[in-house]
């Protein structure tokens, strides 16, 4: 599968974007407003944060009622795929504005957080757009109507070091679909991601 490379910046981006998702359902792009060195700072904080015991403090509460899912989720709480029988083998955290963060990391995270809210809010609002007319014409609302960005899901992941006592049918992260309507991915630090 090729997936497109769209420039951000370019003069029809929109259009590529539209068409990549269309054809592959994905889409990578290049100049894109999220600068490279907050990522890179995000990456070795959070990196710190999953390799010490403050972790811990942040546990997610499974009863709390807020709706929101926010906190520490360590690998035994972490997620089975839909049609697999063994936890996939890492750690997350949910970031949550209003919610418990970490104060070294709160400014920096939430700062990424609002700019790639309105980076997706721009990527929907080229997909309402330039979307086949059959297809927005079966949208109970415009898609730009559904953004909520109390509701935007930030999971940070890590993939801790394994031991070897895990299961042996256990991977990282097990085939899936995301539920969402768009996930944006970050350039990560580390190769292994499969379409």
């Amino acid at each position: 599968m090729i997936i497109t490379t769209v420039d951000f910046r370019g003069p029809e981006a929109g259009q590529q974007f539209v068409r990549s998702l269309h054809e592959t359902g994905f889409a990578v792009f290049k100049n894109h407003p999220i600068p490279g060195q907050l990522l890179d700072s995000i990456y070795r904080g959070w990196d710190r944060f999953f390799n010490s015991d403050e972790k811990h403090e942040y546990v997610f509460d499974p009863d709390n009622d807020d709706g929101t899912q926010q906190g520490y989720y360590p690998p035994q709480a972490s997620e089975t795929a839909v049609g697999h029988s063994v936890k996939d083998l890492k750690e997350f955290f949910h970031v949550v504005p209003g919610g418990r963060i970490p104060p070294a990391l709160e400014k920096e995270i939430l700062s990424y957080r609002k700019s790639t809210f309105e980076l997706g809010a721009k990527l929907v609002d080229w997909i309402q757009r330039l979307a086949p007319d059959e297809v927005t014409a079966k949208l109970s609302e415009p898609l730009t109507d559904m953004l909520c960005s109390k509701a935007s899901l930030l999971r940070i992941l890590h993939y801790p070091p394994l031991t070897g006592s895990e299961s042996v049918n256990a991977v990282r992260a097990a085939a899936h679909e995301d539920i969402n309507l768009i996930t944006i991915l970050p350039v990560a630090d580390q190769p292994g991601l499969q379409v």
